[in-house]
Parts: structure tokens; sequence; C-alpha cells
């Protein structure tokens, strides 16, 4: 014969809340990647900004000497 398998209602119930909580949403913040993730977004944007700062400075520099008028040196 089988032997009959003892399940109390206390452990079924340990067992539901166990499921339970496993199956409830989560924050993404929960996840231990997301500080990195977090630093690497900001470096990425704060190194986008310098960049464009500088393409920015670099222009505008060049546009002036663009509009510099013509020197004649020997007429």
């Amino acid at each position: 014969m089988r032997k009959k398998e003892n399940h109390s209602p206390k452990r079924a119930r340990g067992d539901f809340s166990s499921y339970m909580r496993a199956l409830s949403p989560r924050s993404a913040f929960d996840h231990p990647n997301v500080e990195a993730w977090q630093a690497a977004g900001r470096a990425t944007l704060l190194a986008a900004l310098g960049v464009s700062a500088l393409q920015y400075y670099f222009l505008h520099v060049y546009v002036e000497i663009l509009s510099l008028p013509a020197v004649t040196v020997f007429t």
C-alpha cells in the first residue's frame, strides 16, 4: 500500500504564501545591478553633454574665424 502523505494546513498555507510572494510584482530598483547601470547612464549623459559643449565651442570659433574680414598684406 501507498504511504499516506502528511499535508498539514499550516504547511500548505506557508507554501501558498511563498508562492504568492514569488509571483508578486517587484520593483526594478530591487535588482542588484540597477545602481551600476544608473551610474553608467549618468556618466554617458555627462560625456554626451561635454562632447556637445565642445562641439558648440569649436563650431562657434570656426564661424568667428570665417567671418573675419580678409587681410591684405602686400598691395
